[in-house]
């Protein structure tokens, strides 16, 4: 292999590696966001539940 080719295989997989790396981690920074704490929604459809709780 070409000492040039060689260069520019180096860089192309520094890029992709980089690459890779930042897109996990704008990934797991949006999961973050999306996640947000627990609305009542669940306490509420107990609240209004008719009935014996069950046991």
């Amino acid at each position: 292999m070409l000492p040039s080719a060689r260069r520019a295989l180096d860089d192309f997989e520094d890029r992709s590696s980089l690459a890779g790396r930042l897109s996990t981690t704008t990934v797991m920074w949006l999961v973050r966001r999306r996640i947000r704490n627990a609305r009542p929604w669940a306490r509420g459809r107990m609240r209004l539940a008719v009935g014996p709780s069950s046991a």
